[in-house]
């Protein structure tokens, strides 16, 4: 019997460790996390293809844009505003350093938001539509449109002085 209960309770160990593991590979990477990976790579000194680190870093900013550019697709298609107005796909290209320092100048409470939401922040921040200049309203006049008669009296009126 105890030998039983220890398979079963072995068996339910590693449950919890799998979905564990299974829900940490799942949780989208935080900025904190996505920064500390940076500075570690930085400090290994490796070549960009040889750290797994940096692979996963690119491909949660990549996955981001997509989504983000989905995202602007879907809008359009449901004829809401875009949230931005990125450069066409394929002439714009996301500056590693830049987007560094932007999660770097996010305070440290805020680095807790996923990498996801970060790039869409910096992207809607980066690539703001330009707004429409507001049509000039014609100037109230403060003198009223003098015709007719009135007219050539008040030019009359002026010619004499």
């Amino acid at each position: 019997m105890s030998g039983t209960i220890e398979w079963r309770a072995a068996v339910a160990a590693v449950a919890l460790m799998l979905a564990g593991a299974a829900g940490a590979a799942e949780r989208p990477m935080t900025v904190a996390e996505f920064l500390a990976k940076a500075d570690a790579v930085k400090a290994a000194g490796l070549p960009a293809g040889k750290s797994p680190e940096l692979a996963a870093m690119r491909d949660a900013v990549k996955d981001a844009a997509k989504a983000y550019r989905k995202r602007i697709e879907a809008d359009l298609r449901a004829g809401l505003p875009p949230r931005s107005c990125p450069p066409p796909q394929g002439d714009g290209k996301i500056d590693a350093e830049a987007l560094l320092d932007s999660f770097r100048a996010l305070p440290r409470r805020k680095r807790t938001m996923s990498v996801h939401d970060a790039v869409f922040a910096e992207m809607d921040q980066q690539f703001a539509c330009a707004k429409p200049k507001p049509k000039a309203k014609a100037k109230a006049r403060t003198k009223p449109i003098r015709s007719g008669h009135a007219a050539s009296a008040a030019r009359h009126k002026r010619a004499k002085r």
